[in-house]
């Protein structure tokens, strides 16, 4: 059985405990014993610093004691054979555990989750989504159009994901399938699924998030909530999304919003099983209608940075075939894309009477009257079609090399017979 927060952190330093007594305190990052930080309102802070007292500092000691107790439980021993450790504490704190000789140290982080979920409404009064947003949003989930949302790590994309699961229907029965368990669904009808590793003891017992997709389906979903897609399971997501299941919500890691659609489609370019490039493309526009971008600032603020909706897949220029639906004003692009938005929001919505920046590299880009919606300059747009034409190259010459490779065994080469040899006379 897995220990609570409050004996974990019994093995540390009395600093460390009341780091994290303090509720605004959301993760704990020990990299070495002389190197701990804590996250605080979405900022990083030391724990030590040079006139910190030797008698509070964290030994190798203590910290091994630590991720002991944690992994133990577990069926790891968190040494060189398992040096990487995965968990869930009772109370929801995620922990991430990566051993020598992966690290020069014991490192261990914690990641602590609000008892109070963060509502569509409180997300809307803090600034880190617009109401028009939210009132849109809300129409596509009730028309069953699904929704990605994307965005770098601590972006505040969990967060998001279950204020949308707040506003499903209570009669709609839900699916929630996740790698560790962090969302919020308040839904009655809920079946939650989540992935599992295997351990030292119990080998071979491995479940993906993969095999959680698939087996879902049999579940009876009306919707599907995938906590974050990052391998071949955006291949079966796809599937699932355009044969029925629509209204669903899921997550990926990109730099913008238009990036998420190709990193969706190469996540599902993974699969040994998966189609041409512009097949898994074609199926991308078809599975997801909107796109919703978030962003942190570098003062610790999250928001929503940038709103697609997508309509089709151009094959001819290799390029999806996006509207943008709305876009942070300049003046708090490189912060949060949210905050001050509903003052904005009569400009923002107008492409004309506000500069919009490239998503990639943040330069102007021209207006124009015939009202383009492309959130890429000129260059930027040049590199993702050279990518994009690259994957095209690299999945066609996988598909050749399996379609040439011999099936079965070698067919054993007839001996030559030998010569007959007339004797001169």
């Amino acid at each position: 059985m897995s220990l609570s927060l409050d004996e974990v952190l019994a093995a540390l330093p009395k600093r460390l405990q009341k780091v994290f007594e303090d509720s605004s305190v959301t993760e704990l990052m020990i990299n070495s014993p002389s190197s701990v930080w804590f996250e605080k309102q979405g900022c990083l802070y030391p724990v030590y610093t040079d006139k910190t007292p030797k008698a509070e500092a964290l030994t190798e000691r203590m910290l091994d004691t630590t991720v002991k107790r944690i992994a133990r439980p577990l069926g790891f021993d968190a040494d060189a054979k398992s040096p990487i450790v995965d968990a869930r504490l009772p109370d929801g704190s995620r922990v991430a555990i990566a051993c020598p000789p992966i690290t020069e140290s014991f490192a261990l982080s914690i990641r602590r989750f609000g008892t109070r979920p963060w509502t569509a409404e409180k997300l809307v009064s803090t600034g880190s989504i617009p109401s028009h947003v939210l009132t849109l949003i809300s129409k596509a989930l009730s028309d069953r159009e699904n929704v990605l949302i994307s965005g770098g790590t601590g972006t505040g994309k969990t967060t998001m994901l279950s204020a949308f699961a707040s506003l499903i229907n209570e009669e709609e029965r839900i699916v929630c399938i996740e790698d560790t368990r962090e969302l919020h669904i308040p839904a009655p009808n809920c079946l939650r699924l989540e992935a599992k590793s295997s351990t030292e003891d119990d080998e071979g017992s491995t479940v993906t998030i993969r095999n959680l997709v698939r087996h879902a389906l049999r579940h009876r979903p009306d919707r599907l909530i995938v906590g974050e897609v990052r391998g071949e399971e955006a291949q079966d997501l796809i599937e699932a999304l355009n044969t029925g299941h629509g209204g669903s919500i899921s997550t990926v890691h990109a730099n913008s919003a238009r990036a998420a659609l190709t990193r969706l489609a190469t996540c599902a370019l993974q699969s040994k099983s998966a189609p041409p490039w512009d097949v898994i493309c074609e199926h991308v526009a078809l599975a997801v209608q909107y796109v919703i971008h978030l962003h942190r600032s570098l003062d610790g603020r999250r928001g929503v940075r940038q709103v697609l909706k997508i309509n089709s897949y151009d094959r001819n220029q290799q390029d999806y075939d996006c509207s943008l639906v709305w876009e942070a004003p300049p003046s708090s692009s490189h912060g949060n894309g949210a905050l001050g938005a509903d003052n904005h929001s009569d400009q923002s919505m107008n492409p004309d009477t506000s500069a919009r920046l490239c998503s990639e590299c943040s330069a102007e880009l021209p207006s124009n009257g015939k009202g383009s919606r492309s959130d890429l300059c000129r260059s930027c747009r040049r590199k993702q079609q050279n990518h994009t034409a690259y994957l095209r190259r690299k999945a066609k010459k996988q598909q050749q090399a399996a379609a040439n490779k011999p099936s079965g065994k070698a067919v054993p080469r007839e001996r030559a017979k030998p010569r007959s040899r007339v004797r001169k006379s």
